[in-house]
């Protein structure tokens, strides 16, 4: 088996037949050997000729540091020991396969792992949220528990959302509707909940939810999912925010897909577990993994985090 060296790929061109990620996505390629030998160029697989033993595929060319698959595919490649498979990447001779393509994958502005303690980085700094729990909270195992309990991240606000932006963590609701996992300290300025069986978000500038609005009947109004809560279940919830575009995605699937504009109100502290002040819909459950990016993940990073 022979290793490959790594390099920064970007399959930027939208190729027909190929799947593309989008622009400005870093990916990383590990390949192993497939029979022996050695390459220097690589080819994402266009098509097949199993009685010639020949297939075409769209190149990977360097430029500027980073690989681009060209629209034109290339033709009369030959293979022996691998028969190669349409959209997969391979060497010239087809002897080196790409065993995958790994979504690069930012460093979180924010993250609590909330495995045995309170204890998160923020900005590449420990820091103790210790303070900010309030309420029956409990950890099981590499869990903490809600039964009507909050936590409040202090030093986490909602100045950091005013571009774009990817909140993510993991839930599992333990049978209760209506049950707050994020949102403000006060109102209307951001939130993720479960309302009416579905997973739903919510995001205004502070006075008013003037960007995105879930029913609290669970209609199907602007922030209201298409994915039903499944109690009981281990379910990861992605919030992203890119450019005018806000998105809810429950494991790893779309739930809900806006363009809206208009930007989150400033100042408000993030909290988990409850809702703005006063309204209650207390979370009972588990919640672990809690993650903030100052960037919009991709659908493909989206899908790389939650494959571990």
């Amino acid at each position: 088996m022979s290793n490959y060296t790594t390099e920064n790929l970007t399959p930027a061109i939208p190729v027909p037949g190929v799947p593309a990620i989008r622009i400005g996505d870093q990916v990383f390629t590990m390949v192993t050997s497939g029979g022996g030998g050695s390459a220097t160029d690589f080819y994402k697989c266009a098509s097949v000729d199993t009685v010639n033993h020949t297939w075409t595929g769209y190149k990977a060319v360097l430029s500027g540091g980073y690989y681009t698959f060209e629209q034109t595919a290339t033709s009369g490649l030959v293979y022996s020991t691998i028969t190669p498979e349409v959209g997969k990447v391979y060497s010239e001779d087809a002897k080196v396969v790409v065993d995958y393509l790994d979504v690069y994958i930012p460093e979180p502005y924010a993250s609590i792992p909330f495995t045995s303690d309170y204890v998160g980085t923020v900005n590449g700094t420990s820091v103790d949220f210790v303070s900010g729990a309030s309420g029956d909270l409990y950890f099981s195992g590499n869990r903490l528990g809600f039964q009507g309990g909050s936590v409040t991240l202090t030093g986490i606000t909602t100045s950091l959302l005013s571009g774009d932006f990817t909140i993510f963590f993991r839930i599992n609701n333990q049978g209760y509707d209506r049950a707050a996992y994020l949102a403000g300290v006060t109102d209307c300025y951001l939130g993720i909940d479960d309302n009416g069986g579905h997973f739903n978000m919510w995001a205004g500038n502070g006075s008013s939810w003037n960007i995105l609005q879930a029913d609290y009947s669970g209609q199907a109004d602007s922030g209201t999912g298409s994915i039903s809560t499944e109690y009981n279940t281990d379910t990861s919830l992605i919030m992203v925010h890119d450019g005018d575009f806000w998105r809810l995605f429950v494991n790893g699937q779309l739930s809900v897909e806006k363009e809206r504009t208009g930007t989150i109100g400033s100042g408000d502290v993030l909290r988990l577990g409850t809702w703005g002040s006063g309204y209650g819909f207390d979370f009972y459950g588990q919640l672990w993994d809690f993650r903030l990016y100052q960037s919009a993940l991709s659908s493909i990073q989206i899908t790389r985090i939650l494959k571990g």
